[in-house]
């Protein structure tokens, strides 16, 4: 490169960082999605949707804080029990009628919503895989999040003798449970 060249390439990336904002953080993790322009910025899924669980003997009840601007699919809202544990149907109102750009006619939540999962059996070494999705109304879907929830032992005489305890976690002290695990 000849040195006119090289002084041309040093001003025009001078005068291109210049235009830059000072400060910019990019993180893969719970930090700010950097908003470039006028284009929207997105919050991470565990801000979009806090969910937290609580199980209350034979019940568990699972629950979505859906934040302003976002929805969660109904249909996508899936609850699989571990091999030890068994669950009845879910009990969950019906979702508004909308219509999605990549899944048509479908029904969603933009309020907070509460699911009741019926256990049927389970043991202390049960879970239930919830597994949700949604997207922001400005049009960024995330991807399917999944998150393993920990259950007590619940049988017949136990759930009729109301002597199976309460377990109430967010995602968040579930999250860092699991990792002190691994």
């Amino acid at each position: 490169m000849s040195t006119i060249g090289t002084r041309i390439f040093a001003i025009f990336a001078l005068a291109l960082f210049s235009a830059l904002p000072a400060k910019a953080e990019f993180s893969l993790f719970n930090s700010p999605t950097p908003q470039v322009g006028n284009a929207p910025s997105f919050v991470p899924v565990d801000q979009a949707f806090p969910f937290n669980f609580t199980q209350q003997g034979d019940r568990v009840y699972l629950d979505w804080q859906v934040l302003p601007g976002y929805y969660l699919y109904q249909d996508k809202i899936e609850v699989t029990p571990s091999a030890d544990a068994q669950i009845g149907p879910l009990d969950m109102r019906q979702g508004q009628p909308y219509h999605d750009e990549f899944f048509g006619e479908v029904s969603i939540y933009k309020q907070p919503l509460t699911v009741t999962v019926p256990l049927l059996a389970s043991t202390d070494n049960s879970s239930l895989k919830v597994t949700y999705q949604g997207c922001a109304e400005a049009g960024f879907c995330y991807p399917p999040e999944s998150i393993t929830i920990p259950l007590y032992t619940v049988s017949g005489a136990a759930s009729d003798s109301g002597n199976t305890p309460n377990k109430t976690e967010t995602a968040t002290e579930l999250q860092a449970k699991t990792y002190k695990l691994q």
